[in-house]
């Protein structure tokens, strides 16, 4: 974005994937990767999104169409999460409380670099299709709550602003507003959408009580759109390499535009009074 407009993002988005210990097992190495991250902030004035795809603690399939690199999806393990939390003394629930602790050691790299960060993790649990959600919205939310109070009170890791991914017609999967900061929909559909009919539903549960972000999405907003139907996202992200194949001109309207805040529109937050 920064080649093609001139411009800096305001926010940039990173996954934590490889840190997964499972992963680590298998030969994955993000050595370096959140201290890129960290540099990438400090240099831009910009804020830092994070997901973690969250390889199961243990039981993956690791099966032709099944490797072991594809073990946050569903599909791909035999991890049952209402069964580890079930039984706290289990290998399974001792493998997640050690993952759980692994990705702390990053995030506590941000938090001494005094660089806040959007956390979202387990996000899209709504659609089954990974691990922390293939149970149901009940061992979502004791996990979501769980990983709550493991960072926040017994790692105190008090940088975090905990984004929750929702979807409209999926409110029984909110794990709280005592442990959600921001609200995000995660989006794919066709280029030059509004999107304001997801935004519409999803500010019918909370309009007024939680910021609304579009945390993934694969296609650039239309700020035009957006400013006519009153569409005011928080941030948006377009997921990985989907913005290549987006026009250049389209890039430079989008990022040039008045309503679309950039890197060099935020003030000197780490200074402000």
């Amino acid at each position: 974005v920064k080649s093609i407009t001139g411009y800096q993002p305001a926010v940039g988005g990173f996954d934590l994937m490889d840190y997964s210990p499972s992963r680590v097992e298998h030969g994955a190495n993000a050595t370096g990767q959140v201290e890129s991250n960290i540099a990438w902030a400090l240099a831009s004035n910009g804020l830092v999104t994070l997901s973690w795809h969250w390889n199961a603690p243990c039981d993956l399939i690791d099966q032709p169409g099944k490797e072991w690199w594809r073990g946050f999806y569903t599909y791909a393990t035999t991890y049952d999460i209402a069964y580890a939390l079930a039984n706290p003394s289990s290998v399974e629930y001792i493998k997640l409380i050690r993952d759980l602790d692994a990705i702390a050691i990053q995030l506590a790299k941000f938090q001494v670099a005094n660089t806040p960060l959007l956390w979202r993790p387990l996000h899209e649990a709504y659609g089954g299709w990974f691990w922390w959600g293939a149970k149901g919205p009940q061992p979502f939310i004791q996990l979501w709550r769980l990983m709550y109070d493991r960072y926040v009170n017994y790692h105190q890791l008090h940088h975090l602003i905990w984004v929750y991914t929702a979807a409209v017609g999926y409110e029984n999967w909110y794990p709280g507003s005592d442990v959600v900061d921001v609200v995000g929909l995660d989006i794919y559909t066709a280029a030059g959408s509004s999107m304001s009919g997801e935004w519409e539903g999803i500010q019918k549960d909370f309009n007024g009580k939680k910021l609304v972000t579009l945390s993934e999405t694969g296609t650039l907003i239309v700020p035009q759109k957006v400013r006519g139907l009153g569409v005011w996202w928080s941030w948006f992200n377009v997921w990985g390499g989907m913005i290549k194949p987006i026009p250049v001109d389209q890039i430079k309207e989008v990022y040039g535009d008045q309503s679309v805040v950039k890197s060099e529109d935020l003030p000197d937050w780490r200074h402000y009074n």
